[in-house]
């Protein structure tokens, strides 16, 4: 449990590493505060917050880092205090005035929103509308090309067709995968896709083994179309800020794998399509993929004219939260109107 000063000098601690990058001693904060205290009784909280584990001590001075325990802790505050949407109009009365212009699209007027987002922090903004849900299967089929191979071909009601090769190690006769098309089809046709690739990844492969006695696994092709849908409902804007939120030293593998990250890889899908319906932080991206620890990002969710969207803004883990939180939850509010 923090004491009333304990807190503010944690959150005064995050404010300032997120600004000066560097372990943030007692004479700073003196001299950034109004604390009115000592700087002996300073340290004092500062040990006290160290050994609750909100504080880290690095090696090369006296001064504290926030852990990710402490980042985490700030966080939740933010996110449990009244923004003051006074104040959010006042700071953002250019993005309210675009915003109050949209387009006929919804889409369109989300995609320009996240553009201006980007502009103003520096950082990259994502966007996810729903529509897997939409694309109901509406035909599926397992073609033969021989003893040891076949075509499986997935197509949508709204025109999405993917299709994978198949090669197994057993033969297969055209009897045998007939009667698991027409078995596989009673499972997955005139469902949404969205749950068809969930029975692709629980349910099939018991049916599979159950009918031929062999195990198949179909959820590559199921994930492939899911992909083809989200892809077409997905947005990145300001990708170039990429350089600017990781180190340049990180290296060319890094950033290569950050930005398949941010391009749609599926563990992006999944990172917003579990995003919860406010706004929140995935801080260090809550170990989703270890290669970016050092990555945060701001999620929410709003709808309007019935369709479902999810933003997201990527920033470092040492990003201001306040501004930013303040500027993701007034843009998601004015949105829905």
């Amino acid at each position: 449990m923090l004491t009333d000063r304990q807190e503010q000098i944690l959150r005064l601690i995050v404010q300032l590493y997120g600004q000066y990058k560097e372990p943030i001693g007692s004479k700073r904060l003196l001299e950034e505060s109004v604390l009115g205290v000592s700087s002996a009784t300073i340290r004092n909280d500062m040990k006290s917050l160290e050994n609750q584990g909100y504080l880290s001590k690095t090696h090369t001075s006296s001064g504290r880092v926030p852990s990710e325990d402490g980042y985490r802790f700030y966080i939740n505050l933010l996110l449990s205090e009244d923004l003051s949407a006074e104040r959010l109009h006042r700071e953002f009365s250019e993005l309210d005035h675009f915003l109050k212009s949209r387009h006929r699209d919804v889409f369109e007027v989300a995609k320009l929103a996240a553009d201006t987002i980007s502009q103003m922090t520096g950082y990259v903004t994502v966007l996810l509308t729903s529509g897997a849900q939409d694309h109901l299967v509406t035909e599926f089929r397992l073609v033969s090309l021989d003893a040891h191979s076949f075509i499986g071909i997935i197509m949508t009601d709204k025109g999405v067709i993917d299709s994978q090769l198949f090669k197994t190690h057993f033969a297969l006769e055209a009897s045998t995968l007939d009667r698991l098309t027409d078995a596989l089809r009673e499972e997955v046709l005139n469902i949404s896709l969205e749950a068809a690739t969930q029975k692709a990844k629980l349910t099939l492969p018991l049916l599979v083994q159950r009918l031929i006695g062999y195990q198949m696994d179909f959820t590559q092709l199921f994930d492939k179309a899911l992909m083809t849908v989200l892809s077409e409902r997905y947005y990145v804007s300001g990708k170039d800020h990429l350089f600017n939120i990781l180190d340049i030293r990180e290296g060319a593998e890094t950033f290569q794998k950050l930005f398949h990250f941010v391009d749609g890889s599926s563990k992006m899908y999944q990172l917003l399509e579990k995003a919860k319906p406010y706004v929140d932080v995935i801080y260090g991206l809550e170990n989703e993929s270890g290669d970016f620890s050092q990555l945060s990002m701001i999620t929410g969710n709003y709808t309007y004219q019935n369709q479902e969207m999810t933003m997201g803004l990527i920033g470092p883990s040492t990003m201001n939260y306040k501004d930013h939180l303040g500027l993701m939850t007034h843009v998601l509010t004015e949105l829905t109107h």
